[in-house]
Formats: structure tokens, sequence, C-alpha cells
């Protein structure tokens, strides 16, 4: 049963990123409570010890007119609660 719900979770997940413009973005840097993803500065709702300075993340949510959006390391798939700082365009890609 556990593996059933992993592979669900793992199905959702992947669906939500595909429904995105799959543009990945990278971690400058995390100090703080805040993160500056593709150069855009973000504010972490909790604490994020799965995400590293240098790490790809994708958005459950768009990017550019959020207030809070989800950030999801492309690698772990761990999940990261974050307030947009700046709603003025899109991160930056690599």
């Amino acid at each position: 049963m556990k593996i059933f719900s992993l592979a669900l979770l793992l199905i959702a997940l992947s669906a939500a990123a595909y429904a995105q413009d799959q543009s990945e973005y990278p971690i400058a840097d995390i100090r703080d409570g805040f993160m500056i993803i593709g150069q855009k500065p973000y504010r972490m709702v909790s604490e994020c010890p799965d995400f590293q300075v240098g790490d790809q993340v994708t958005f459950s949510e768009d990017p550019i007119t959020c207030e809070m959006v989800t950030a999801v390391d492309t690698l772990s798939l761990s999940e990261c609660h974050l307030i947009c700082i700046d709603n003025l365009g899109t991160p930056q890609p690599n």
C-alpha cells in the first residue's frame, strides 16, 4: 500500500510539473529565511532543509503572478512553500 501511495504522489507531482512550462530555475542563494531562485527573491514559509544552493527547481504554480508558490526540487521532488516578494517577471531559467 505504501508503494502504491508513493507512486500516486509521484504521478501527481509529475502531472503538476508537466502542466507548467517545464522551466527549471537554479537556486542562487538561501539565507535568513529567503531564497533567490533565478534572480528572483522568495520568502520561505517554513524551513526547507532539502533545498541547497545550486539545486534546480520547477514550480507547481505560475511564478509570474503568485502570492504563494510551491517549488519542487527536480531531483529529489522535495517541496518548499514560498511567498513571492516581487511579482514582476519570471525567474531566469538556466
